[in-house]
């Protein structure tokens, strides 16, 4: 995003180029074309829980999860990107029991990636190459 808006990534890379700030209107043309990562945090979650006692990934019970209102959420992010006819590739999310759910309810589908989770980008190579890469046009 630029300080005049969102702006669209160089052909180069996923990143926002600042010099081509897109209005508003132009947004969706734009993710229609294809070429952009389409980065998602996960919708909100119940926090009468967190993930102290988690042992692994797979072990949602002991996870903080999507509350009912991230559900409906997700559910209405997935009814606007479809509404929309945007071109998606592979859905990727860290393999947090939250992020994969929030993925399955926009998505319907998802492929685990442990390197993608948050924090810094030393500590996870993966999310910043989704930035790093160029998407091919036609997808995003």
């Amino acid at each position: 995003q630029t300080a005049s808006g969102p702006a669209i990534a160089s052909t180069e890379s996923s990143a926002p180029d600042p010099t081509q700030a897109l209005a508003k209107a132009d947004i969706a043309n734009a993710l229609r074309q294809g070429g952009y990562v389409i980065y998602f945090r996960h919708t909100g979650t119940d926090f009468s829980k967190n993930d102290d006692a988690m042992k692994s990934y797979a072990d949602c019970s002991n996870q903080r999860m999507l509350s009912s209102h991230g559900r409906t959420q997700a559910r209405e992010i997935g009814q606007r990107i479809s509404a929309l006819k945007l071109p998606l590739g592979e859905a990727l999310a860290s393999p947090m029991c939250r992020t994969m759910e929030t993925a399955r309810l926009i998505l319907g589908r998802v492929t685990p990636q442990s390197d993608i989770r948050e924090g810094a980008s030393s500590d996870y190579p993966g999310l910043k190459q989704l930035f790093v890469n160029a998407v091919p046009k036609g997808t995003n």
